[in-house]
């Protein structure tokens, strides 16, 4: 539909914000997987009886408690569904 009416006055300042929403949220990310990696996170590890074993990752809010970053993520998602949308 905004194909055959063109764009609104407001329609690159609403995909401007809906830009820097994503990249803030991938911003965080970028901070959850920093401190995760600070505090010695390491996916795989060998056990006492030399076994190979799998690390889940912290969750999130335990590494990061600004705002969680699957907040950040979802509402990244439903910005960018609502543009496809328009």
């Amino acid at each position: 539909m905004r194909s055959w009416v063109g764009e609104t006055k407001t329609s690159k300042a609403e995909q401007m914000a809906a830009h820097e929403k994503l990249v803030e949220g991938w911003k965080h990310a970028i901070e959850v997987a920093e401190a995760a990696q600070a505090n010695e996170y390491w996916p795989v590890h060998v056990d006492a009886d030399g076994k190979i074993v799998a690390s889940m990752p912290p969750e999130p809010e335990d590494v990061w408690t600004q705002n969680p970053l699957n907040e950040a993520v979802l509402e990244s998602v439903e910005i960018a569904d609502a543009i496809e949308n328009e």
